[in-house]
């Protein structure tokens, strides 16, 4: 990545309970704090939306006359990472995001793609490197409404096409230590946005695929 091109990132991070089985090991908190530390200090932005858990008052509403709690938050607001503080300051806050895991939370992926979008939107000009890094089971949960997970899926349909226009490609990674992964669903995101899908079981799999994703926007 060239020092005068900014580049925008948005970390979303599946922190439902589901992940205690997909992702036994933890090895997606440490994937994407090896992807913090990748980051140019000189010109990289960073933002992390964490889905799944229960975050009440502190829920990221993209409308808010809705009524509509999905438990996203915005755990890290889009901001330079101009040192290893501020680095540090966001490992901290994806450690404290995924240790907080609500097996009753919602889990919409969409809603929390969508806030991504918003996210690097409300930030400013799209910058051709604009990114959104997902890592989830790619599983959506509505147990209690008031939407179904059919609409839910319809729904995502339209963030996908927002990403597409505004050029910002999802790279989706699936937590599948498992085996119960939604192939398809992740794989439709990365599909549908220009960005790529990668199919997660070890340690090993989650350092070369962040360098990919890192050198696919670089």
């Amino acid at each position: 990545i060239q020092n005068d091109t900014p580049v925008d990132f948005v970390l979303v991070l599946d922190c439902s309970g589901s992940l205690s089985a997909s992702d036994e090991q933890r090895l997606s908190v440490s994937a994407a704090k090896m992807f913090v530390d990748m980051l140019p200090a000189e010109n990289a932005r960073l933002a992390v939306v964490a889905l799944g858990n229960d975050y009440g008052a502190n829920a990221y509403v993209l409308d808010a006359n809705s009524g509509e709690n999905y438990q996203v938050e915005q755990a890290f607001e889009l901001q330079n990472i101009a040192g290893q503080e501020q680095k540090q300051q966001a490992k901290n806050v994806i450690d404290d995001v995924t240790s907080q895991v609500n097996r009753n939370a919602y889990t919409q992926i969409g809603y929390a793609l969508q806030a991504a979008c918003k996210i690097l939107e409300d930030g400013g000009t799209v910058s051709d490197s604009a990114s959104i890094i997902l890592l989830s089971d790619g599983n959506t949960d509505l147990p209690n409404g008031p939407r179904t997970v059919e609409e839910s899926n319809a729904e995502l349909t339209g963030t996908l096409s927002e990403a597409a226009s505004l050029g910002v490609p999802i790279y989706s990674i699936g937590l599948n230590y498992d085996g119960k992964l939604d192939v398809d669903y992740m794989q439709n995101i990365a599909n549908q946005t220009g960005g790529a899908f990668y199919n997660i079981t070890t340690a090993t799999d989650f350092n070369k695929y962040m360098t990919d994703i890192f050198g696919n926007v670089a």
